[in-house]
């Protein structure tokens, strides 16, 4: 498939915002035969992004980082309350999106894999110039 990708010059880019489990899953296993391809544009809790051949913490189960996506999750709930006047009321989270972010306390990366954090990276986030050898 990527060969394909990359005889026809399709441009693939993998957007990930900081601990989202999804991105990462299925872990890459050269004995199922599953690689991530594309040059990946990750965002982090401040909305400021990188291009990298491959988002951080590959391995979302690492005991290495389980104390930072525990910070990350509790910032994230603190990001939810002062965004609305750090950035504006249109960035104001419903109820249920501030629940999710609680439960994203007991299971960080859950709460990351909401569509309003990737919204917010499009209107907040770095601008980033990717190229097609990153």
């Amino acid at each position: 498939m990527m060969k394909m990708m990359e005889d026809q010059d399709v441009r693939y880019f993998r957007y990930v915002y900081g601990n989202d489990m999804v991105p990462r899953l299925p872990f890459d296993d050269k004995s199922l035969f599953f690689k991530h391809f594309g040059t990946t544009l990750y965002f982090n809790s401040f909305y400021d992004g990188k291009v990298m051949g491959e988002e951080p913490n590959k391995n979302y189960f690492s005991i290495v980082w389980t104390i930072p996506k525990y910070i990350n999750a509790f910032w994230e709930v603190i990001r939810s309350l002062i965004l609305p006047y750090w950035k504006g009321k249109e960035y104001k989270e419903s109820h249920v999106e501030r629940l999710f972010r609680m439960v994203g306390m007991i299971i960080p990366g859950l709460a990351a894999h909401g569509p309003k954090d990737y919204v917010d990276v499009t209107r907040l986030g770095t601008e980033l110039v990717p190229t097609i050898n990153e």
